[in-house]
Formats: C-alpha cells, structure tokens, sequence
C-alpha cells in the first residue's frame, strides 16, 4: 500500500487525517511499544551485568582489569534504554492530545519526548561507532588497552558522544522543531505537518534541516560501521587461512583470541546496521518525495527500538554466566534434581571415568601398584625430612 505525503503526514490543529485512529496506525503503536519494551528489558540486563563487574568499567584510576569496551558497552546500553523508555515504549502518549490514538500530553511533552528520543539514539549510534573504531584498532591493528586509559583518549571516546550530541539537540528546542511527526512518536517536523514553505510553518521552521544533519550523521555512522566490519571481516578470513596451513588432515580449527574478539564486533556492527537500514531508506526516500511505504513504517517501528534486544543477544552470546537470574535458576534446578526421583537412580547414571576404571579388570592390578608406589614414596620422603629435623 503506498501512502502520500499529504494522506499520511498532512495535520491540522482541527482535522486529524484518518491514518491516525486507522487499524494501521494501531499496529505501528503496538509494535514499537513491544519492540520497545524488548530493548529496554535487554539493555537493562547488560547494564545490570556491567555494573555487577564493576572491575572492567573505567571509572576507578590505574585499574588492572579495566576494559574500554566494557564502559562502551555500558553507554551504550544507558543511552538505549532511555531513549527506548521516553520514545518508543512511551509512544503516542506523550504525544499532543488529540492528534494520534491514545495521544494524551500537550507540546512540552513532546518537546521532552522528541529531545530524550533522538539525543539518545544518536549518542547510542555515536557508541556504536566509537565501538567499532576500537575493535578495529585492537583486533587489526594490535593497539593495547594500556593506551585506552590515557585521560584525552577516554574522552574521546566516552564523554565526547554525549556531550556532542546534547549540544546538537539543543538547536531544535530552540527553534521548537519537535512536534508531532506523523509517526508513533514526537520527531524533527514543522508545524503544521506537511508545510513546505516557511510562511506557511507557524515554528519549526529549521526542522527539515536539522532532520537531513541527523540523517547524515547516522549515514556516516553506518558508513563507518561497514568499513570496520570490512576490516575485521578480512582479519579474521587471513587468520584463519594463516593458521589453516598448520592444520593435520581432521584437525578442526582453534579460533584465536583476536578472531573471537573480532566476530564479536561484527555482531555488534550488524545490530547497528539492521536498526538503522531501513530508516535510512526511508529518510532518502522522505527527501526524495516519494510515496510512504507503510510496510517499510512498520520495519522501522519493528527494527528501530529493538537495538538493545539485539546488542544483549550479542552480549549474553558469549556471556552465559552473565545473565541475570541465571544462578537462582540454576540453584533451583539443583535442589528439584536433588529430590528422590527416578532420575536419581544409580542404574540410569551415566558412568563417570573413575567409575569405568573400577568396574575394569585390567586397571585394577595397575591402580593398585601405582596407590602403593605412590605411599611407599611419601612414606620415604616423611622419613627422610624427619632425619633432616634431627
């Protein structure tokens, strides 16, 4: 179904288009609101594990068990959550009373909406950059932690993403650029929606600029991206080939640390890229004029708040132990496996190496021989240190 801009988007304060009450709309709500809730339950459980392990995070001077990484991660994973929480679960009713289903607040909550919602979002792609910068410069290029914990570098890559992008979306409070965008949540639109013209937008006046900024910059974020899975990607196919000729005939492959390091970054890379792939399709295809695609709105509404859903995937990959709950779960299952049960009888047990050697007749000569070895030798070595005190 193609959708015009002026039959999706077009809004007066007294005529809402129909798109807005359709069952359409609905659905868009609905599935960025449990996208939403997906990626705040996954960022809230990374951040829980991260703060669980304070050690790894760069908050304490000259630790030895610091990781970049780590605190990386836990930014990322912050700002995701916030942006998750104010933007996409809260959805529509943040939005001004009257112009969506389930609108109830008034213009300073979308102000506080459209501010929290794309400031996070973007420190998060920011993260997700300086993210892939330090895989690359670790993996390809062999650069040690040592050198991540020099003050300019940490600020480089822990502070500057945030405090860069706080200041760029102060401009569009400013100019009263966040309004209601026609979507599930409060964005970068003129007011009314649709005016093209600046004597037709009463505020906002900026907001087609400062949304074709925003595009830019996640286009480069995603640029960046690429270029570094591109670089891990080849690391890891010339490690491999590398170590492949060392291989004997049935040997399977014994990835390296690096490899694995570097596979992790991929994953990473590739949570970016599948949130923000179809957004930036649509945001070419919005300044080209072209229709509006709905199911192309209803990926964007599915993949978008879903970062840290995919990002806790990626984490708990290889973190098993990590997860939260996990140990009172396991605890559980131990006292339920420790009650008499059919399960507990010796006879359904499989059997244990020791067991094997015992119930074997030709290592019971040996075993015995070698227990009797074994305390004729301390025996003559509690002797002789005895002499030695005399």
């Amino acid at each position: 179904m193609n959708l015009t801009d002026n039959s999706l988007l077009e809004m007066d304060q007294e005529t809402i288009t129909p798109f807005q009450y359709s069952n359409k709309f609905i659905l868009l709500v609905y599935v960025q609101r449990i996208s939403g809730a997906l990626s705040i339950i996954g960022s809230g459980c990374i951040i829980y594990s991260l703060l669980r392990n304070r050690k790894t995070l760069c908050f304490k001077k000259n630790g030895e068990h610091q990781t970049t990484i780590s605190t990386l991660l836990l930014m990322l994973s912050i700002c995701d959550f916030l942006s998750s929480s104010v933007g996409s679960f809260m959805g529509t009713w943040l939005n001004p009373e009257g112009v969506a289903w389930q609108a109830m607040g008034n213009e300073a909550s979308c102000n506080i909406q459209g501010f929290f919602f794309h400031t996070f979002a973007q420190a998060a792609s920011f993260y997700n950059t300086m993210q892939a910068i330090y895989y690359v410069l670790t993996v390809c290029y062999n650069i040690k932690e040592k050198k991540f914990r020099k003050p300019l570098v940490r600020f480089w890559f822990l502070v500057f993403p945030l405090i860069s992008v706080i200041g760029y979306n102060i401009w569009p409070l400013v100019d009263n650029a966040f309004s209601y965008s026609g979507r599930a949540v409060c964005s970068y639109e003129p007011y009314p929606l649709g005016c093209k013209a600046e004597n037709n937008c009463t505020r906002g006046k900026s907001a087609n600029t400062i949304r074709l900024y925003n595009t830019f910059f996640i286009m480069a974020c995603a640029g960046i991206i690429v270029i570094s899975v591109i670089n891990l990607w080849w690391f890891v196919w010339r490690t491999e080939k590398a170590l492949e000729n060392y291989l004997v005939e049935g040997e399977r492959l014994n990835r390296t640390r690096s490899n694995e390091v570097a596979i992790q970054g991929m994953y990473y890379a590739g949570c970016f890229l599948i949130t923000y792939g179809f957004w930036i399709v649509f945001s070419i295809r919005k300044f080209l004029e072209l229709p509006v695609l709905y199911w192309l709105l209803v990926l964007i509404h599915v993949f978008i708040p879903l970062q840290g859903f995919l990002n806790a995937f990626v984490y708990f990959r290889q973190n098993l132990a990590e997860i939260p709950a996990r140990r009172s779960l396991t605890n559980f299952g131990r006292k339920i496996y420790a009650r008499k049960s059919i399960f507990n009888s010796s006879k359904l047990r499989a059997p244990t190496e020791s067991h094997i050697l015992e119930t074997n007749p030709s290592t019971r000569q040996f075993k015995k021989e070698h227990i009797s070895n074994s305390s004729g030798k301390k025996n003559n070595g509690n002797a002789g240190s005895g002499n030695d005190c005399k």
